[in-house]
């Protein structure tokens, strides 16, 4: 399984000095990382694209809903990785819509993950709903982000070539991830595939 970033900006690109993959802290690009630390260099390359820019109003967007004490650890893990790097945190799993009134002004956005908010827009606390209702709603909130940021970066993943064959459940929660990963490589200025925790300029 790998990742992507995801970036554009609507302001001028000299705006963001783009790091390379040695700017990674901590990262052994000659040795590939344990899965966790995986996840970990994919959320550090994002965030550095964040604090690398001029933009001192630093938003991150927490999709995750914290089920479990699983969870529960992987919030506080995120939140540690992020103490010291100027992000002012709002957490919102779903209904991006409106989340950057009055606060996204020269802001640098990064929202984590796309792979989340999708299951989130797609189960619903009532239960699974219409995909492409969850789809408009993804591309509803995105639009509002990109027109409220000068710096949007969203993390996703790639889980389209395990082979496995998954319940019509879940293989509906894929296609609207791979979907909505199209829809936004298909926007962003750039797309940096992270696999195992190498990151790749597509």
């Amino acid at each position: 399984m790998g990742g992507c970033v995801l970036f554009r900006t609507s302001r001028s690109k000299n705006t963001v000095r783009f790091p390379e993959r040695t700017d990674v802290s901590g990262a052994d690009f000659h040795k590939p990382p344990a899965p966790e630390e995986r996840r970990k260099v994919k959320s550090e390359y994002a965030e550095n694209l964040i604090t690398s820019s001029l933009f001192s109003n630093r938003i991150y967007l927490a999709a995750m809903e914290a089920w479990g004490e699983e969870g529960r650890k992987r919030v506080l893990r995120h939140r540690r990785l992020r103490q010291g790097k100027g992000f002012f945190t709002i957490e919102r799993p779903r209904n991006l819509k409106g989340v950057l009134d009055g606060r996204g002004e020269d802001a640098a956005v990064l929202l984590e993950c796309m792979s989340n908010l999708a299951a989130n827009e797609l189960f619903l606390p009532s239960g699974m709903r219409n995909a492409l209702e969850a789809e408009d709603s993804i591309k509803e909130g995105i639009c509002h982000l990109e027109e409220n940021s000068s710096l949007l970066v969203v993390v996703t993943n790639e889980i389209f070539s395990d082979g496995v064959d998954y319940g019509p459940e879940t293989g509906e929660y894929i296609r609207l991830l791979g979907r909505m990963n199209v829809w936004l490589a298909e926007r962003a200025d750039a797309v940096v595939k992270v696999t195992a925790g190498i990151p790749e300029w597509m």
